[in-house]
């Protein structure tokens, strides 16, 4: 169960060969735990079944999120995702150019009063707390996420546009994959919202708001 995730990090074998790891340590736990019996070996039992929580997770997330794995908060002109375009490989997913099929409940972009120079310095320093490796650009920021347990990469674009107010966008998009299990989704929606709190905190006159 362990080397699947461990060799898909250290890319010594492709990422669907991890999944087919942890697929096949999860039918040795069902078949052990269909093999002991119950009554005399409930632990045993108990230990048997562990194995299966990886697959009955994937399965769960599979049926209940949709299958997308490119998510903006302006899915009709999606921030670019340019330091993607250098750090992509052959084997990778291309970066979309065009409008993104949007969720029913796609989340929205951040308006604030806050300035500019304000809104980069806050979404900046989340994103290096989180781990992402981040890079500049002239309208924002650019950046890389990477899952603690397969290794996977997933890249990040922030975009302000400056008029009465600055609005702030935000995508992430996975590099492998057709679904993201609602991932990127999520990645979205929570960094918004702790950006929000974020320049709530160090810009208090700003007003900002989540639409």
């Amino acid at each position: 169960m362990l080397a699947g995730p461990l060799l898909t990090r250290f890319a010594i074998w492709p990422w669907w060969m991890g999944f087919l790891s942890c697929a096949a340590g999860s039918m040795c736990g069902l078949f052990l735990l269909l093999r002991l019996p119950w009554r005399r070996h409930k632990k045993s039992a108990l230990f048997g079944a562990l194995p299966l929580l990886p697959l009955l997770w994937f399965l769960t997330k599979a049926i209940s999120a949709p299958p997308h794995n490119d998510i903006s908060t302006d899915p009709q002109d999606p921030p670019a995702l340019i330091w993607a375009k250098q750090l992509r490989s052959s084997q990778d997913l291309p970066v979309s150019e065009g409008p993104l099929k949007g969720l029913a409940d796609n989340p929205g972009p951040l308006y604030t009063s806050a300035l500019p120079e304000e809104v980069i310095g806050s979404a900046e320093r989340l994103m290096q707390a989180k781990g992402w490796r981040t890079i500049r650009t002239p309208n924002g920021l650019q950046a890389v996420a990477t899952s603690p347990w397969f290794g996977f990469e997933d890249d990040i674009a922030l975009r302000l546009r400056i008029g009465r107010e600055v609005r702030v966008d935000l995508r992430s998009a996975s590099r492998v994959g057709r679904s993201d299990l609602g991932v990127n989704r999520e990645r979205v929606v929570d960094f918004m919202q702790e950006l929000a709190r974020e320049l709530a905190k160090e810009a208090p006159a700003a007003a900002t708001t989540r639409h």
